[in-house]
């Protein structure tokens, strides 16, 4: 995921092989989307290695004002939880001296809708289905796999560094993986999966996606 402030690109790889000794079969990536509006005009999102600008923005798509700093802190990162972590909360959420694990507690199931944020971002199971993501009650992120992470960004909040016009979309992304010690192709897998959400106001036609990849 990339970070907003300029120069903070590191030229690092950024995937490393399991139990390689430091051995990387992916220096970077990226979801890339593309489509035409009803004006026959060309929106694309298209990141790559991110030197001179950026096409996608961590964290929801929200008023322009609400592109700050404060709101940059609490976006540019990403939600790594356990399965194992979210059976114990489910077990033990009501025990007396339980601490709910920050990952959980902080899990980015909704957004703040008076900045102009998705009211329904990261998914969660809704124990008491009241429609409010309550981990105090019960409730819990809903993940795949036996680790996963989360991510959320758009590509609205500004001008695209490759010059193409904003598609206006939100991503929440999670790559998980199994834990299958016993079963070699499970336990070499790491999996993405992408919700995207057209917040543009356009609807688009011969839309493609794809992943760039280095």
């Amino acid at each position: 995921l990339c970070n907003y402030v300029e120069n903070n690109y590191s030229s690092e790889p950024s995937f490393e092989i399991k139990n390689s000794n430091g051995k990387h079969t992916i220096h970077a990536a990226s979801f890339w989307i593309g489509g035409v509006d009803q004006d026959n005009k060309f929106h694309l999102s298209a990141p790559t290695f991110m030197l001179q600008g950026f096409d996608i923005f961590q964290g929801p798509m929200m008023y322009a004002q609400y592109y700050n700093e404060q709101e940059d802190a609490k976006w540019n990162r990403v939600w790594k939880v356990n399965k194992e972590t979210v059976d114990k909360h489910r077990l033990h959420f009501s025990d007396e001296g339980y601490e709910i694990p920050e990952v959980i507690e902080n899990w980015p199931a909704h957004g703040d809708i008076s900045k102009g944020q998705s009211p329904n971002l990261a998914p969660f199971v809704d124990v008491n289905a009241d429609g409010e993501y309550n981990p105090e009650k019960g409730d819990y992120p809903s993940i795949k796999g036996d680790q996963a992470i989360l991510f959320i960004y758009n590509d609205a909040r500004a001008q695209h560094a490759s010059g193409a016009q904003q598609m206006g979309v939100e991503v929440v992304g999670m790559a998980y993986a199994f834990n299958r010690p016993s079963d070699e192709t499970y336990d070499n897998m790491v999996f993405t999966e992408y919700t995207i959400i057209n917040r543009s106001g356009w609807d688009y036609k011969d839309v493609k996606i794809g992943v760039w990849t280095d």
